[in-house]
C-alpha cells in the first residue's frame, strides 16, 4: 500500500511541476532569442564575431543556436531555454 501511495503522490507532483511550464510563443520565443544573445555577448569571448542565430520552439522548450565566425573558423553555441510561469531561463548546452 505505501509504495503505491508513493507512486501516486510523485504522479502528482509531476503534473503540478508539470503545470509550470508553458509553450513558447512566438514573442517569447523572440525574447528567448534576445535573452540567449545578450548572454553570449556578456560571456563569450567570441562575440565580436557573431554573425547570426537560429531559434525554434522544441517541444515545451527553445532552443537557439548562435553562429560566429572568427578568422575563417565557423562555429555553433547551443542554448536551450526553459519557460516557467513568472522567467524565462536560457542555458548553454
Amino acid at each position: 500500500m505505501n509504495s503505491l501511495k508513493s507512486a501516486l503522490i510523485g504522479l502528482g507532483v509531476f503534473f503540478l511541476s508539470s503545470a509550470a511550464f508553458a509553450d513558447f510563443n512566438s514573442v517569447e520565443l523572440l525574447e528567448a532569442t534576445k535573452i540567449t544573445v545578450e548572454e553570449f555577448e556578456l560571456s563569450n569571448a567570441h562575440a565580436a564575431h557573431f554573425v547570426g542565430y537560429k531559434a525554434w520552439k522544441s517541444g515545451a522548450d527553445a532552443k537557439v543556436k548562435i553562429y560566429v565566425d572568427h578568422d575563417g573558423m565557423e562555429m555553433e553555441f547551443d542554448y536551450l531555454c526553459i519557460k516557467y510561469d513568472d522567467a524565462t531561463e536560457c542555458q548553454t548546452l
